[in-house]
């Protein structure tokens, strides 16, 4: 007798627990609402808010109300620039002046990217040619 009332109030803690409403809201994004992909292999939250993932598809920022679908900056010749003395300047290069130029606009970007891979270069010529594409989303 003892077993089943501690059993029966046992099973009824838990269930006033599923009951209770939740302080989180959760809502799914995909393709419906311009995910690129509906496999997501990144997920971030950053400290403005938005929620970035990371897609076979591309780069996707979720801010709270729709997605953006977030454009690559193609580069040709910039990560290939090879020193003097060996190296290349390298996609990781690449990848971080345009983290750090985020904020810029695309003319900017490509400043930045030119000035870096001139400076690397120590005033030699690049003999690859470099093709730059930059596009933002406004």
């Amino acid at each position: 007798m003892r077993l089943t009332t501690s059993l029966i109030l046992l099973l009824q803690t838990f269930y006033s627990f599923a009951q209770t409403p939740s302080d989180y809201k959760f809502q799914s994004i995909g393709i419906a609402q311009g995910l690129s992909q509906s496999s997501a292999y990144a997920v971030i939250h950053d400290h403005l808010g938005n929620i970035w993932v990371g897609t076979h598809g591309g780069m996707n920022q979720y801010d709270g109300h729709g997605v953006k679908k977030i454009e690559p900056i193609a580069s040709d010749g910039l990560p290939e620039a090879p020193k003097v003395n060996g190296g290349l300047f390298g996609h990781s290069r690449v990848q971080e002046i345009i983290e750090k130029n985020a904020l810029k606009d695309a003319a900017g970007i490509k400043n930045e990217l030119v000035a870096a891979v001139d400076l690397w270069l120590s005033g030699e010529n690049n003999p690859d040619d470099s093709t730059i594409i930059v596009t933002k989303k406004k």
